[in-house]
Formats: C-alpha cells, sequence, structure tokens
C-alpha cells in the first residue's frame, strides 16, 4: 500500500487532536488485529489498514509533548556514530537527534515494513542526507547490512512474529561495546501484538542477558514487562 504525505499534514494533525476526534479514531485502530499463525505477507497487509493511522496521529502528539525524548541515550552515542532505529514506526528518536543533535555527526538508518508511520518518517527525512530509510520486507528477519554503534528497538518487539532471529541479527550488527536500547511490553498477543512475541519473550530476554551488560534499566528473570533498558554488547 502506497501513502502520499501532505505537506500541511501537521495541521491536519493538530486539528484532529484539538477537536477530540483522536479518540474516534483510536475506537477504530482497536478493532486491528492480526490472528495467530498469520503469514508475512497477510503481516504486512494488516499493519497497512488505514485504520492504523492512530498510530500516526498519537505519536505525533507524543513527540510533540516531548521533543527532546532522545536526550537520555545521547550520552551513548558517540561522535560520528553509526545509529540504527529498528521498528521505527515515526521515528522518535531519530526526529529528536535531528533536531537538537546534529553536531554529532552521526548516520542513521531507519528500519521498518512499509506502514505509514515509516512512509511518513521518509517524508520528514527527505532533506536529511545522512538519514536513510530502509524497507523490511515479508519474511526478511535480518534487513540490516551495516554495524552500528547504537540500535534502538522501541515498542516493536511485542509486534514481532518471529522476535529470537530478529534480537541474533539485531545482536550480530551491534559493534563490541556497542548498545543495544530496548524496551518488551508484555501484551496478551491482542491487537497488533503477536503470539510469536509473547511466546518466545522469555528466551529473547535470556539472549540479551547472555550477551549483554545492562547499563540502565532492569530486565526481569520472570518475563514481565521490560520497560526501556540500555545494554551494552560484551
Amino acid at each position: 500500500m502506497k501513502y502520499r504525505i501532505q505537506p500541511n499534514l501537521y495541521i491536519i494533525l493538530s486539528v484532529s487532536i484539538e477537536s477530540g476526534t483522536l479518540c474516534n479514531y483510536r475506537k477504530k485502530f482497536q478493532k486491528v488485529s492480526i490472528p495467530d499463525n498469520t503469514d508475512d505477507k497477510k503481516h504486512i497487509e494488516i499493519w497497512g489498514d488505514k485504520r492504523t493511522v492512530y498510530l500516526l496521529f498519537s505519536n505525533q502528539y507524543r513527540h510533540a509533548l516531548n521533543p527532546f525524548f532522545a536526550h537520555r541515550y545521547t550520552k551513548y552515542i558517540p561522535k560520528n556514530g553509526n545509529i540504527c532505529e529498528y521498528g521505527c514506526g515515526c521515528s522518535p528518536i531519530t526526529t529528536s537527534l535531528i533536531k537538537f543533535y546534529t553536531y554529532k555527526n552521526f548516520k542513521i538508518t531507519c528500519a521498518d515494513i512499509p506502514t505509514i508511520m515509516f512512509h511518513f518518517s521518509g517524508w520528514k527525512f527527505k532533506k536529511e542526507s545522512f538519514v536513510r530509510m530502509l524497507k523490511i520486507n515479508a519474511g526478511n528477519d535480518e534487513p540490516l547490512d551495516d554495524d552500528y554503534d547504537v540500535i534502538f528497538c522501541l515498542a516493536v518487539f511485542e509486534h514481532m512474529p518471529r522476535p529470537i532471529p530478529v534480537i541474533e541479527h539485531l545482536s550480530s550488527r551491534i559493534k563490541t561495546g556497542g548498545y543495544l536500547i530496548f524496551d518488551y511490553i508484555k501484551s496478551e498477543a491482542k491487537g497488533l501484538d503477536t503470539s510469536g512475541a509473547l511466546k518466545d519473550r522469555i528466551t529473547v530476554l535470556q539472549y540479551i542477558i547472555k550477551n549483554f551488560n545492562i547499563v540502565e534499566g532492569r530486565i526481569p528473570d520472570n518475563g514481565e514487562n521490560v520497560d526501556i533498558t540500555v545494554c551494552r554488547k560484551l
């Protein structure tokens, strides 16, 4: 599915939020769900449902409230560093870095499946030569083709059909001493959260514990919710 991003989208977002229609978008979005045993092509088609526009509106609203979202993590990004925002969606990290921290001279890869949020990010960053948009195709659990100082993976693992090969791939693309900054929301595999992500969450977390040192945050050993956590690759 293709999307056209209009120049006045920010105005539309503001009007939608201020008029209270965001709740109506949310009601429609709550009807979008990924059934168990959905194949990869169908998985992407469901994420392309027009009702997911709610995620675009709500994410832009949150970004507006917290434009310095990336600030607490900039200490982990070296000057001239190579960064990946994996499962970027509306790209909150990249948006914040571009606005306030370009003096670090970093390179950024924004990677995601082709959703409306991904296309919106591409439109936002089309003039930024140091930002690369990398589309993840159906069934590709190893899309990254570069090595990174920092990989961000926020609000992503709970949506993956196969999180185990993905965390192995991400780990292989982080430089020794580099950082994985992630969270892993514990859900009941409803809506756009997958049964595979629920089933494999403890295995994924054990893999991270084995291959990384926890620098900030915590990873519960009982598989409970993991808030944003910073881990350094061994």
